[in-house]
Protein backbone atom coordinates (compact mmCIF):
# COMPACT_ATOMS: atom_id res chain seq x y z
CA UNK A 1 0.00 0.00 0.00
CA UNK A 2 2.56 2.25 0.73
CA UNK A 3 3.27 2.08 -2.95
CA UNK A 4 0.25 2.53 -4.68
CA UNK A 5 -1.26 5.35 -1.98
CA UNK A 6 2.10 6.69 -0.73
CA UNK A 7 3.25 6.81 2.75
CA UNK A 8 1.70 10.52 3.60
CA UNK A 9 -1.70 9.53 2.74
CA UNK A 10 -1.58 6.86 4.72
CA UNK A 11 -0.18 8.99 7.74
CA UNK A 12 -2.77 11.45 6.75
CA UNK A 13 -5.76 8.55 7.23
CA UNK A 14 -4.36 7.35 9.52
CA UNK A 15 -4.04 3.87 8.52
CA UNK A 16 -2.68 1.07 10.22
CA UNK A 17 -0.73 -1.58 7.64
CA UNK A 18 -0.26 -5.41 8.47
CA UNK A 19 1.94 -6.77 5.63
CA UNK A 20 1.58 -10.23 7.05
CA UNK A 21 -2.44 -10.15 6.81
CA UNK A 22 -2.01 -8.01 3.59
CA UNK A 23 -4.69 -5.62 5.23
CA UNK A 24 -5.48 -2.00 5.82
CA UNK A 25 -7.39 -0.67 8.56
CA UNK A 26 -8.34 3.12 8.51
CA UNK A 27 -10.83 4.98 10.79
CA UNK A 28 -14.36 6.19 9.25
CA UNK A 29 -17.22 8.34 10.52
CA UNK A 30 -18.95 4.79 11.46
CA UNK A 31 -15.74 2.67 12.55
CA UNK A 32 -13.28 1.34 10.95
CA UNK A 33 -13.13 0.36 7.36
CA UNK A 34 -10.53 -2.53 6.19
CA UNK A 35 -9.01 -3.39 2.66
CA UNK A 36 -7.78 -6.79 2.32
CA UNK A 37 -5.01 -7.37 0.16
CA UNK A 38 -4.78 -11.04 -2.23
CA UNK A 39 -1.57 -12.83 -2.04
CA UNK A 40 -1.22 -13.87 -6.07
CA UNK A 41 -2.02 -10.64 -6.79
CA UNK A 42 0.71 -9.21 -4.59
CA UNK A 43 3.32 -11.65 -5.39
CA UNK A 44 2.54 -11.18 -9.38
CA UNK A 45 2.74 -7.27 -8.77
CA UNK A 46 5.76 -7.39 -7.03
CA UNK A 47 7.70 -9.56 -9.59
CA UNK A 48 6.40 -7.33 -12.33
CA UNK A 49 8.07 -4.56 -10.54
CA UNK A 50 11.23 -6.32 -10.43
CA UNK A 51 11.49 -6.99 -14.18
Amino acid sequence: YNVIVGRTALTRVKAHLSPHMLLMKFPTPNGTGAVRGNQLSARTCYTTALK
